[in-house]
């Protein structure tokens, strides 16, 4: 049996009003940190361990884990970032405001494809669900590990549960993932995909 705990980045100095995406070089708020910093003693604090961290390239979520770890946390721990859990891409959208993009025509059209909508120049979300499924696959269901920590995006975990759990595409982006809130799932001998909590609050 493999537990896979996935833990959203904290906040960042984004403004909602603007498509995001991917955004590689978004930073945390002062908030973000101070939060981080909070629930990395409280994670430590409760013996939270895991034998190794997979974190996205991207500077939120890198700079999200740097946070837990100077509390203390996961000092020794193994940390691979990869560009394979970054954030699902909104190609040329990023950046934009949310109100001149989210046009009726566009909002029909992404009714109609679903998880297979692709921005301009971005990914669709079946696209990103293949892309974390297999890497987390290849990297941690084919190994010894029992316990490890994901440390990405809302919208890819969203893709995750999705291409796992098998519910319906209209359901994808109904599930919420607060900033630094902890999703637990286990894999096991079986085969099967079991949900053991999502978004919880760490406290």
């Amino acid at each position: 049996m493999i537990e896979i705990f996935l833990l959203r980045h904290a906040e960042t100095i984004w403004d909602s009003s603007l498509i995001s995406g991917r955004t590689e070089n978004l930073s945390l708020s002062d908030e973000g940190i101070v939060h981080s910093l909070s629930i990395g003693r409280i994670l430590r604090e409760q013996g939270f361990l895991v034998d190794k961290i997979y974190c996205s390239s991207s500077l939120r979520t890198k700079q999200s884990l740097l946070g837990l770890k100077e509390s203390g946390l996961w000092k020794d721990t193994p940390i691979i970032y990869s560009d394979s859990l970054q954030e699902v891409s909104q190609g040329e959208w990023e950046g934009k405001e949310r109100r001149c993009v989210m046009t009726e025509r566009v909002i029909a059209e992404m009714r109609i494809k679903g998880v297979c909508f692709m921005p301009p120049g971005g990914e669709a979300q079946k696209d990103a669900a293949e892309r974390i499924y297999n890497y987390i696959a290849e990297n941690i269901l084919n190994s010894n590990l029992q316990k490890v920590m994901v440390v990405g995006h809302a919208n890819l975990f969203r893709c995750l549960m999705y291409r796992i759990l098998g519910f319906h595409e209209i359901m994808i982006n109904k599930i919420g993932f607060d900033n630094l809130s902890l999703t637990k799932l286990r894999f096991g001998e079986d085969g099967f995909w079991r949900l053991d909590y999502l978004n919880r609050i760490v406290s």
